[in-house]
């Protein structure tokens, strides 16, 4: 007999936290399920710790393939998952004994397709086990973003998607046939925020839980990417052509203006950083980047309604005078000084 949930690990080099990760997926309430390690052309030690973990118990199914990125590995693990409802977790972090049972409750009574629940942002040192081994509550997360339990609607998905910028795979169960036409985009960095906003226009019912069961552990070397030029090239492409969502299908101007003021926000909180700023006025791609977002009206007047007063002024200044924004950003790093 299948069972009823299948979760996903992509896992590339991360034997230092991988077991932790999959024995709190063990220790849960909720147990018809099966765990799918989809080793990403790991170093022998952590391919080698899938397979040892797949040998102790008969749910946990070891898969190698050669490296193709995270979202690749998490299309494998689509093609090969059994279950009825699929999630995904990353392999550095770990979850609460709930995690997936409130959703699975949730999605069985309500036959809701998607079921989305909050999540602890945490440190390592927030990490700590009940005597019988059971994950504990953090005491003090970083951050702590729980929602609001009740139905709501594709278009309030993506409201929620572009007002707060968060989205994640790992705290949403979805119905498996959700994912028959529906794919990470590979070879890019901004592949869960898409995804989530391709199967909440497709999902029949959407619910939120009020509770948390996801841990979601910050590493210092797992933020390195969000500097880089693909990153925020891609989350630019993203916002904006969720802007042409909300208006074509949605028929909505105030949220697409959001969408786009949101890619703005990506330009100036990354491509124009005080430890960037002069190697990105010497590169061709900032300066697509910024053209991007003027030939796709990006206007002052969408920055200056949806986000916060200190990138209206940087997209103020910048867009009366690069030159003059440069200038600044120094005088603020040398003041900093």
């Amino acid at each position: 007999m299948n069972p009823e949930i299948s979760v996903i690990i992509p896992v590339y080099n991360t034997e230092a936290y991988l077991e932790r990760c999959v024995n709190s997926i063990l220790r849960q309430c909720f147990s018809n399920f099966e765990i799918l390690l989809i080793d990403d052309g790991s170093a022998a030690a952590c391919a080698d710790l899938c397979d040892v973990l797949a040998s102790k118990d008969g749910r946990i199914h070891s898969f190698h393939r050669k490296n193709g990125g995270l979202s690749a590995a998490r299309n494998d693990g689509i093609e090969k998952a059994l279950g009825r409802y699929l999630i995904f977790a990353d392999s550095d972090d770990y979850v609460l004994d709930t995690w997936l049972s409130d959703m699975y409750a949730v999605a069985v009574e309500t036959d809701a397709d998607i079921v989305k629940s909050g999540v602890y942002l945490v440190e390592e040192a927030d990490y700590s086990e009940e005597p019988g081994g059971r994950v504990c509550i953090p005491a003090e997360p970083l951050q702590t973003i729980r929602l609001e339990r009740g139905t709501i609607t594709d278009f309030e998905f993506l409201k929620n998607l572009a007002r707060d910028g968060y989205g994640a795979v790992w705290n949403q169960l979805v119905r498996a046939e959700l994912f028959q036409n529906c794919r990470f985009w590979e070879g890019h960095l901004a592949e869960d925020v898409k995804i989530c906003s391709e199967l909440c226009q497709i999902a029949g019912r959407i619910e939120r839980v009020d509770t948390i069961g996801y841990c979601y552990v910050q590493h210092p070397e797992s933020l390195l990417h969000i500097a880089s030029e693909e990153f925020v090239a891609d989350n630019i492409d993203f916002w904006l052509k969720l802007s042409q969502v909300f208006l074509i299908k949605y028929h909505c101007q105030e949220c697409s203006g959001f969408a786009k003021a949101y890619a703005a926000r990506g330009f100036l909180a990354h491509s124009c950083s005080s430890a960037r700023i002069d190697e990105n006025f010497e590169s061709d791609a900032f300066w697509d980047k910024r053209n991007k977002l003027r030939k796709n009206h990006v206007t002052f007047l969408m920055v200056a309604r949806h986000l916060e007063p200190r990138l209206v002024a940087q997209y103020a200044v910048f867009s009366i005078s690069p030159k003059l924004y440069k200038i600044i950003i120094h005088l603020l790093k040398h003041n900093e000084k």
